[in-house]
């Protein structure tokens, strides 16, 4: 549970340290000014799995400036923000939350009854967003990026032993 902890607190520290930079600095300098000021040493002797932490956030801070950004939507945006979703999903298969997020926005937009946001993202955009990321992640960890510790394997034997015997691990 400590080790959770100190996740959460190197993530907030990195999206606050990059909220404070971007004020002062172009996004790129400000996400790299985050990403150093989070690799320190005291920092990394913290928690031992800070190697796979740091380049999840990295990616998940570029997915959401990218799409902040302020550009109209178009299917450039999107497919370069699927590649990036990917990309987080294959790191730490947890950032499955991102398509969850998306997901939420396209019922919220539905059942709102919005059009758009801030006259920006037209209605499918996160429904393609979350499809696209969860299909360019299974294709990729299945045929490009193929490990036997597969996370997806993991997840399905999970889900495969709590359906058949109710237990979580065996």
């Amino acid at each position: 549970p400590l080790l959770y902890l100190n996740t959460v607190f190197l993530c907030l520290i990195l999206f606050i340290a990059y909220t404070y930079f971007s004020r002062f600095t172009a996004g790129l300098t400000a996400m790299c000014l985050a990403i150093i000021l989070v690799y320190t040493t005291c920092m990394t002797e913290l928690k031992g799995m800070i190697l796979s932490d740091i380049p999840c956030a990295l990616f998940t801070l570029l997915y959401l400036a990218i799409r902040e950004n302020g550009r109209p939507w178009n299917y450039k945006k999107v497919i370069l923000l699927c590649i990036v979703a990917a990309f987080t999903m294959l790191i730490r298969p947890q950032s499955v939350i991102i398509a969850g997020a998306e997901l939420a926005l396209w019922c919220w937009f539905l059942f709102s009854r919005k059009k758009d946001r801030n006259g920006h993202m037209p209605l499918h955009y996160p429904l393609l967003l979350a499809g696209g990321t969860l299909l360019l992640f299974f294709l990729l960890s299945a045929f490009v990026f193929p490990a036997p510790g597969n996370p997806v394997t993991f997840y399905l034997g999970i889900y495969k032993s709590v359906l058949d015997e109710g237990k979580m691990w065996a």
